[in-house]
Formats: C-alpha cells, structure tokens, sequence
C-alpha cells in the first residue's frame, strides 16, 4: 500500500479449495477497504467496498492455480481485457480500477485442477515427513507430479479439481469428496533414503 498516493497493489493467492474467503477494514492510510471472494466451479468473484477522502488507485493481481482458460473478466459488468500471465503453473490477471465505493471483478475461466498442500500431523519416529511433492506442472500430457518419499512406502494426495480428472499413471484415486480427488501412490523399493515417483493425470 502506498498511503500518500492513495494506492494499494494487491495479489490474493487463496487456496484453490477455498469457495469463500473475506478481509475486513483493512486500513491504508485514511482508506478502509474490505474485500470478499466467492468461488464456485469456472467462476470467481471479487467484491470490494471502500470508504475514504478520495478513490483509491487499485492494482489488483489475482493468482489462479493450475493455469485455466480464462473465458471473460467482468468490471462492474463490463467486459475488459487485462494482461494475463500463466508462467509457473499459476494464471496472474493484472487489472487496474479506481475504487470509490463498490467494485466487483468476475472471473470465468475453465475448470481449475491442483493438487492440495501435504498437511500432516508428525509423531517421533514418524516417517511420512519425508513425502513431499517436488514438483507441479502442466504438460502436453496433462498434470505431471513428482513426488519423493521413502523407499516400498505407501501414501495419499489430493487433487481439486472441477471436472472429473482423466487416467492416472504411477497413482490411483481412491475416494472423491466433492471436488477433492483422493490418489495413493506407493515408491519403488531402493537402498536410498527417499525416491522420486512422477505422476500423470490426463
């Protein structure tokens, strides 16, 4: 935020699996502002409400995971057209607007897949810490994973995804909940202490 020149960047990144999240009164200088997100499948909406001496100059960048096609951006219900970057298996909208009083910015977009952050509870002597994904990214074959653990043990990811996932290689699903893909993978026996395993979804 820059207070004196009554402007504020901001570049939400909430997790993809989050349909609601909100900040409140959140203060730059004389400038309240609060902003909520709503997502459901192929849309996401922001809303912002802004009290203060004048407009406030707002770039706002938000991140969507998993690089989908963006389909239309809507300001205040009009169409517009903002830069796009989709490097590093996340899609980055640049947009600018000055914020009076009410702003609203939707985003339709193709379905969204990426897997979800490994979150475990660690006990001693518990070797599960060591499974972790290396990498992410998506390919002329679909999502590729790569996933290192401890070698001939066996675990679980998941994967949100709006549309039902393709065929799976070196993983398979197990349960969905919703929009939340459940996949086990099993690492290859070794004498090393942790193997890699790369993972396909078509």
């Amino acid at each position: 935020p820059d207070a004196r020149k009554h402007a504020l960047s901001f570049e939400p990144q909430w997790p993809v699996h989050w349909d609601f999240a909100e900040l409140n009164q959140v203060r730059i200088g004389n400038h309240v502002l609060n902003c909520t997100m709503e997502r459901e499948p192929g849309k996401i909406q922001y809303h912002f409400t802004h009290s203060g001496p004048k407009k406030l100059s707002l770039r706002f960048v938000p991140v969507i995971p998993g690089k989908p096609d963006i389909i239309s951006v809507k300001l205040n219900g009009e169409t517009i057209h903002p830069e796009v970057d989709d490097n590093y298996g996340q899609t980055r909208l640049k947009i600018s607007a000055g914020l009076r009083n009410r702003l609203s910015i939707e985003i339709c977009h193709s379905g969204i897949a990426y897997p979800l952050p490994l979150i475990r509870e660690i006990q001693p002597g518990d070797t599960t810490c060591l499974f972790r994904v290396i990498d992410a990214e998506y390919t002329g074959k679909g999502l590729r994973m790569l996933f290192e653990g401890p070698p001939g043990s066996e675990h679980t990811w998941q994967l949100y995804s709006e549309n039902e996932p393709g065929m799976a290689r070196n993983t398979e699903l197990v349960l969905r909940e919703g929009n939340v893909y459940h996949y086990r993978i099993r690492f290859p026996g070794s004498t090393r202490s942790t193997v890699r395993t790369e993972c396909i979804l078509e």
